[in-house]
């Protein structure tokens, strides 16, 4: 190695101590076998530890909660080079449990071999209990609202229905405008009640033969009736749409409205005035494939990459928590399929997603 290169690696190799030692976030080094090799003064204060000198030498298997999560950890980092907000249980020295993001990559030697790993290591063990306080706010006060609110609703539809008695054109449509209202905002807390109950684990559900456009569409656009007519939005089958004929479906009818719900609520909060909505459908014989497409502004590229995790927003002037894509997400993959954003017909935002078929007993 030459005189200058010499140097250009010495001044590389400043900078990246540099890095090391000053970073406020946890950073470390780790060989493939386990052994600490070396961890940042941020890194072994997050673990407990006065100085990252007690922590030099230690077998890192010894700082997981569960041993096989460090072999997942392995398994997932080889088989891709580098993970990013990786999240994993590990252990304090003082024995409590916490929750951390390692984001890392292989450590490879100049023939390619497998050194072990380096990357930076941060606590959300704060962070997540917040989340869940939020949660279990929101759980409690959707469950509070709920049963009054369908109450209301009932009364109104029973009065302009006449059960009341005979009441006057003006007054129905004034308790018709209300019904909507109320109607939608029950939507909205049954969609959050939903949320919140999702993230404490989603299990199998039941499933029911459901037709796509009279139990699932339909209903769902029904209930944005009022922001469609506003704000000039048109509907369309643009990306193939959903044919008139019946399309018959084995899923969870309230789970399959909820990703509905979320879908087209998003085109229109996003999407802005005078937008086309499409609703696609194809069938590719194992499984279908449904999206909801707008002819609104494409996502943020910055963005793009949290699109489906848990309280994530891409844009913070609108309202919300950030549990929408995350919550339809887990629900599609409970119903074994898949959800993915595209932008098409010239970049315009596409939500796709999969469902498998089942057998259908015939008519």
């Amino acid at each position: 190695m030459g005189k200058e290169e010499l140097k250009e690696g010495s001044f590389l190799a400043e900078l990246y101590y540099a890095f090391f030692n000053d970073s406020l976030d946890g950073v470390y080094i780790t060989s493939r076998n386990g052994e600490l090799l070396d961890i940042n003064q941020a890194g072994a204060e997050i673990f407990g530890y006065v100085l990252e000198e007690e922590m030099r030498g230690m077998n890192v298997s010894d700082l997981y909660v569960s041993s096989d999560d460090r072999l997942k950890f392995q398994e997932e980092i080889e088989k891709t080079g580098a993970v990013k907000n990786y999240e994993l249980k590990l252990r304090k020295t003082s024995g409590l449990i916490m929750n951390c993001l390692l984001t890392s990559a292989l450590w490879k030697n100049q023939d390619g071999d497998i050194l072990g790993y380096h990357g930076i290591i941060r606590d959300i063990t704060e962070q997540k209990q917040k989340n869940e306080l939020i949660l279990n706010m929101i759980r409690i006060v959707t469950h509070d609202i709920r049963s009054p609110l369908t109450s209301v609703i009932g009364t109104l539809r029973r009065a302009i229905d006449g059960r009341y008695g005979t009441i006057n054109e003006n007054l129905k449509i004034t308790l018709r405008e209300q019904y909507n209202v109320l109607f939608h905002l029950d939507s909205v807390v049954q969609d959050y009640l939903l949320k919140s109950n999702i993230l404490e684990g989603v299990k199998v559900p039941y499933k029911e033969i459901i037709d796509l456009k009279v139990d699932i569409i339909d209903p769902v656009l029904e209930k944005f009736g009022a922001e469609i007519n506003e704000k000039d939005i048109k509907i369309d089958n643009l990306l193939g749409g959903v044919p008139a004929n019946k399309i018959l479906l084995k899923c969870n009818k309230t789970w399959l409205r909820s990703v509905y719900y979320n879908l087209i609520n998003n085109a229109i909060k996003y999407g802005g005035k005078s937008i086309t909505i499409a609703i696609g459908y194809q069938d590719y014989g194992g499984f279908i494939r449904l999206n909801v497409w707008n002819s609104g502004d494409s996502i943020p590229d910055g963005a793009k990459e949290n699109l489906f995790k848990p309280f994530s927003r891409f844009n913070l002037n609108q309202k919300g928590i950030g549990l929408g894509l995350f919550s339809i997400k887990q629900l599609i993959e409970a119903h074994g399929g898949k959800i993915w954003y595209e932008e098409t017909n010239g970049d315009h935002p596409n939500f796709l997603f999969t469902i498998p078929k089942e057998d259908i007993p015939q008519e």
